[in-house]
């Protein structure tokens, strides 16, 4: 994993909507696999932990 802190802040919030009051202090890139999944645990769904491209 590769840490960001080194951008744009306001430039980040416009292109992922990120509302003015929150503070983007760094950021680091995820990806995720092409191929089949494997056995997943009883997890809360991504839908309500994870956001993508925009807040």
């Amino acid at each position: 994993t590769c840490w960001i802190a080194d951008f744009d802040e306001e430039e980040v919030k416009k292109v992922l909507q990120i509302p003015s009051a929150i503070r983007v202090v760094a950021m680091t890139p995820l990806g995720y696999p092409d191929g089949e999944k494997g056995v997943v645990a009883n997890r809360k769904p991504l839908q309500e932990i994870v956001h993508y491209n925009q807040w």
